[in-house]
């Protein structure tokens, strides 16, 4: 896609903040051609969710407990903030046109209603205690 990007065969490639420097990093030859777009965000519902074997419901439990307790202690948001600083950041810089997307793949109870804003650094309640393993 980067190839094609770079040969105008497309416009446009929607990438994570949390992975456009690396991908940059690797590709030296077509940085210098492309540019971040900074006042635009697209925003797709991908939540983080872990699995746990069929087999080991008390590490379900245990995992979903310490998220919770992480959560109610506020070290879940002080390493959110200190892991993606930059990224929050980026997102905080200037005024952003937001193009929100629906991802029909990830269950309704997993997709917030209202997206954070990108000065809103709370994470999202949908994101702790769901998607046990079954």
């Amino acid at each position: 896609l980067f190839d094609m990007l770079a040969k105008k065969r497309i416009d446009y490639i929607p990438i994570s903040l949390m992975d456009v420097d690396t991908i940059l990093a690797s590709r030296p030859e077509l940085a210098e051609q492309l540019m971040l777009l900074p006042d635009i965000t697209v925003y797709f519902p991908l939540p983080v969710i872990f699995y746990v074997n069929i087999h080991e419901p008390r590490m379900a439990e245990r995992l979903e407990a310490g998220l919770n307790l992480a959560r109610q202690d506020g070290s879940f948001e002080r390493l959110f903030k200190s892991s993606f600083a930059h990224e929050l950041q980026l997102l905080r810089d200037g005024a952003h046109k937001r193009f929100v997307l629906a991802n029909p793949f990830v269950p309704r109870e997993l997709v917030e209603e209202k997206p954070l804003e990108p000065t809103e650094a709370a994470l999202p309640a949908a994101s702790a205690g769901k998607g046990r393993g079954r």
